[in-house]
């Protein structure tokens, strides 16, 4: 968990990012825009995607059923219906399923004021109602209610942050922690083989 929520988390974000990166030729990224067109002062993009590898060769893949940038506040990019495929750790992938959200690319800030999920391969599942992302200092933080479950354990929180890139996950509020007894027991055998060496 303490790997893959946070990859989760920053991963809807990251898309925001790639996103205002996109022009830049030197990065690896594909770039596909279904149509654009200037609405009331505003660009709006039907089916933007990105796509490419990260720096450990792994493919990733991000897109929004609509991207709008309103021309008198260029630094906010709105993207609706996200659906994100990203890296986290080896082969363990995670998909992230967002309604909306906003990029603000002047603060490097990412705000998702609806419910989101991040669902990983090896069986993470989080459910956040809203969040906001600093990429600059590595931060989330939501003041909504957030359910997580990994494999043996089940966290809900009224509220969560996450601090440097992940180094630190604090809940508050209302915090419920489910472990399984198989998790339990496994720790304890694990324990046991350990004090014999």
């Amino acid at each position: 968990m303490k790997r893959g929520l946070p990859v989760a988390a920053f991963g809807v974000a990251a898309f925001f990012v790639l996103w205002s990166w996109a022009a830049r030729p030197a990065l690896p990224i594909a770039v596909k825009v279904d149509g654009a067109a200037l609405t009331d002062g505003k660009l709006v993009m039907s089916n933007p995607e990105l796509g490419g590898v990260n720096k450990d060769n792994q493919r990733y893949s991000m897109k929004a059923a609509r991207a709008i940038q309103d021309a008198a506040k260029a630094d906010l990019i709105e993207l609706e219906e996200i659906d994100a495929d990203l890296p986290v750790s080896g082969v363990n992938r995670a998909r992230i399923i967002a309604e909306r959200g906003v990029y603000d690319r002047s603060a490097g800030t990412m705000d998702i004021d609806t419910p989101f999920a991040a669902t990983t391969t090896d069986g993470m599942i989080a459910k956040f109602f809203g969040a906001k992302v600093d990429m600059n200092t590595g931060s989330l933080a939501t003041d909504r209610p957030v359910d997580i479950v990994m494999r043996d354990t089940h966290v809900t929180a009224d509220s969560m942050s996450v601090a440097d890139r992940g180094g630190t996950i604090v809940f508050e509020r209302r915090v419920r922690l489910t472990i399984a007894p198989q998790a339990v027991r496994r720790s304890g055998e694990t324990g046991a083989e350990n004090d014999g060496q």
